[in-house]
């Protein structure tokens, strides 16, 4: 009969179909998590790209100092205290390990010492520059009202940017410009200035600028404003 074509065809079944469409589906609905790990990658490649000049072991000199002494912390709507009678100090340059059980209070000392959770007994001294308003924050006043302006932690210390560009940034006492390519050798000339040489490479369209020559606010808007302009010119990250 099956020879002859005298079987009638087969009923559909409904489950078969689901089965045979389930790649289909799982592909559609995959798509989104492909694009949004694509573009994660994207992001992670153009990190890596800006600040391969950074070697892994380098920090900037340590200027702080830290006290704890007999920190108490007691989380709201309760009684019984996460930390208590905890103290100690450490110096510029000292490292503390932490070793605990879970839920035994390490990332809440972490918080309290970040000055994420207010807790007594808690002093935390940083130093500032000589002579008056750290490098930073000084940035920060001649960029304030500009949008697009985020910063960054990068060359083991801070950057800011400009639509996803570097524009500024500091190394210790030094003030990173990012000048381009064609106004390089023009800044290069200019007093206090020298090649941005980060981890013994040259890098073309960065400079240096020593603290002598941001040492006038007017001095410090000149430097910014190149490097925001340069910044801004570059396409959006």
């Amino acid at each position: 009969m099956l020879v002859t074509g005298d079987v009638p065809p087969a009923p559909v079944d409904a489950d078969q179909v689901r089965r045979a469409l389930a790649p289909f589906e799982q592909l559609v609905e995959g798509w989104r998590s492909w694009i949004s790990a694509r573009e994660t990658y994207k992001r992670l490649r153009d990190l890596l790209v800006e600040s391969a000049d950074a070697p892994s072991d380098f920090v900037p000199d340590p200027k702080g100092r830290l006290v704890i002494d007999r920190a108490l912390y007691v989380p709201p709507g309760t009684e019984r205290p996460t930390l208590r009678n905890i103290s100690f100090t450490l110096e510029p340059g000292q490292a503390l390990g932490i070793i605990g059980s879970s839920s035994s209070g390490k990332s809440t000392l972490a918080r309290v010492v970040l000055q994420q959770l207010v807790a007594r007994g808690v002093r935390v001294q940083l130093t500032r520059e000589p002579g008056g308003t750290p490098l930073a924050e000084r940035i920060r006043g001649a960029l304030r009202g500009r949008d697009g302006v985020t910063e960054r932690k990068m060359f083991g210390g801070i950057a800011f940017m400009v639509g996803g560009n570097m524009a500024v940034g500091v190394i210790r006492d030094d003030l990173i410009v990012r000048v381009g390519p064609d106004a390089h050798d023009d800044a290069v000339a200019q007093p206090h200035v020298r090649v941005f040489d980060f981890g013994g490479r040259p890098s073309r369209g960065m400079v240096y600028v020593a603290p002598e020559g941001v040492a006038s606010d007017a001095e410090l808007e000149r430097w910014v404003g190149a490097g925001t302009r340069m910044a801004a010119s570059l396409p959006p990250k």
